[in-house]
């Protein structure tokens, strides 16, 4: 049981913690006696506000807390994301061994903001590979070349992903909140953006690319039989939200297309 910090007069928190050990009597029996500890808590000064306190957050703003509170080390954390970078590539790994159980056990434990920043960092790596790639949907114009494809896969997804919910969320035998469907989407389509970027490899990319394909419509019919706790309507309705949210996508990336279809200068 824990009780309420008390200051004390040397600046930091003096915490009561109620213990509990075991003693063995004169007649060979062991007796769970009470004890009280005292324990003193460093007060930290947050980097973020500059508030002192103690625990792993701060308590005016909510920055994580670290015994070293380094404004240059808090300010190469915050602009380069070392931390959420590295636990996404954890998080990323443990999919890639195992998709289906990976994707399934990432759902369970996690929130919908981690699964919206899983998403953000895959569409990020694939937004990367599609401008280094030497990929000409776009003549001599990269930067429309790099943003319309992106926005092309955006609509796609999200079309693709609306219409598919509304198709399937009154006929599976789990009943699933919009909450949960939007985070098993974007752990869904996090995995597989990464991997669709395969096919910016030129031939062998088209080559690596069937085959994934392949891997991954197996990979999203398995996860999303297991989300809806369907079997049959899984693989065609999914066939179909696709089809109408490509259509969509079209609809977008051929006025931009036919619009900066340049020749190379």
């Amino acid at each position: 049981m824990w009780r309420m910090p008390y200051p004390s007069p040397h600046g930091n928190t003096l915490r009561v913690v109620n213990l509990r050990e075991e003693r063995t009597t004169s007649d060979g029996y062991r007796q769970k006696i009470g004890v009280t500890a005292m324990e003193d808590l460093e007060k930290i000064r947050c980097a973020n506000c500059g508030a002192s306190g103690t625990g792993h957050f701060c308590g005016e703003c909510g920055a994580p807390q670290t015994v070293s509170s380094n404004t240059y080390l808090l300010f190469a954390e915050s602009f380069f994301k070392f931390s959420e970078i590295k636990r996404y590539i954890i998080r990323y790994c443990k999919i890639l061994v195992s998709p289906t159980r990976g994707t399934r056990r990432t759902f369970e434990a996690g929130h919908l903001n981690d699964g919206i920043r899983f998403l953000e960092y895959s569409v990020g790596l694939y937004t990367l590979a599609l401008g280094a790639s030497g990929f000409t949907l776009f003549t001599g114009n990269e930067l429309v070349k790099t943003v319309a494809q992106t926005l092309w896969l955006f609509v796609t997804y999200s079309i693709s992903y609306t219409v598919y919910y509304l198709v399937m969320h009154n006929k599976g035998t789990q009943r699933r909140t919009s909450r949960e469907f939007l985070l098993f989407s974007c752990v869904t389509a996090g995995f597989t953006f990464p991997l669709a970027a395969v096919q910016f490899l030129g031939t062998l990319g088209s080559v690596l690319g069937l085959i994934l394909a392949i891997t991954l419509t197996v990979y999203m019919v398995r996860s999303w039989k297991y989300f809806w706790g369907a079997s049959g309507r899984v693989f065609w309705s999914l066939c179909g939200c696709f089809t109408v949210g490509s259509l969509a996508g079209l609809a977008v990336i051929v006025p931009v297309w036919l619009a900066f279809k340049l020749p190379a200068i």
